[in-house]
């Protein structure tokens, strides 16, 4: 999967696409962290991702549901709690599916910390 989005980054670079560019750089993080957290397959190019808080941003939401994505596998239940929050507002009404998914990970996550709360009551 790396070697395909690595074609496709070399793609965007060598047409000058930027958008193209940032969008396979924050799928490539989000790959790389997912298979080995970044240790040996992450590369130095970093997305340029601009103001995250502009509403104008076409990248927010794709920044904020990767980062929901790779904290919900990797664990880290406030920081992916903190980036569904700030990805759902975001969505259109034509991506339904992303905001469902954001949804599925924000409940998914409130639901682990119930039920780890109650195990540790009830030991």
């Amino acid at each position: 999967m790396l070697n395909k989005i690595d074609y496709y980054l070399h793609l965007s670079k060598t047409f000058n696409i930027k958008i193209g560019k940032n969008l396979f750089l924050v799928y490539r993080d989000t790959v790389s962290m997912l298979i080995d957290k970044g240790e040996a397959t992450c590369i130095e190019a970093k997305p340029t991702l601009g103001d995250l808080t502009d509403p104008g941003n076409k990248l927010r939401i794709v920044y904020y549901r990767h980062e929901a994505v790779r904290a919900f596998w990797l664990g880290y239940t406030e920081r992916c709690e903190h980036c569904c929050q700030k990805a759902i507002p975001f969505e259109q009404d034509d991506a339904r599916l992303i905001k469902f998914q954001l949804e599925f990970y924000y409940g998914k996550e409130k639901e682990d910390v119930v039920v780890e709360a109650m195990l540790h009551f009830l030991n």
